[in-house]
């Protein structure tokens, strides 16, 4: 069957995450482990990323729907031995750094805009990873009424 213009944004999205590697030039290899919504990953299977879609919102433009999508995408690292507030810089930066814009990640996308991003918290000491995300807010358009065609 076929995917949606936002089924399809997401893998895209997938896609870009999967890309954020040393030796792509970031500093952490989260892009080895790319997830959709994944609410537990074992810290076996660190660094990770995780791209969580959330609700949009949707206005009607000229007999298109023109929908406004955040997502939420988080990185995820072994703490090691790195300081934890230095990793939460350093994930956010590569965060930053591949999912600004939007243009190049596809072209279905009018405009990706980053929101917000940080950490949630700070890992208590002694424990295993750290976390760190950012927000982003993308509008497309479909035709009215159809998801599947612009």
């Amino acid at each position: 069957m076929a995917k949606s213009i936002r089924e399809q944004i997401i893998d895209a999205l997938l896609t870009r995450a999967a890309t954020i590697t040393t030796d792509n030039g970031y500093t952490c290899n989260m892009g080895d482990n790319a997830q959709w919504a994944v609410k537990t990953i074992d810290p076996d299977d660190l660094p990770a990323c995780v791209v969580w879609p959330q609700a949009e919102d949707v206005a009607r433009e000229y007999g298109d729907t023109v929908a406004m999508m955040p997502v939420r995408i988080e990185a995820l690292n072994l703490i090691g031995a790195g300081a934890p507030g230095q990793m939460v810089e350093q994930m956010l930066a590569d965060l930053i750094t591949a999912f600004d814009g939007g243009a190049a990640i596809s072209a279905y996308i009018e405009n990706c805009k980053y929101i917000r991003g940080g950490a949630d918290e700070y890992p208590d000491p002694g424990a295993e990873a750290v976390a760190a995300f950012i927000e982003i807010e993308i509008t497309y358009r479909t035709a009215a009424g159809n998801p599947y065609s612009t």
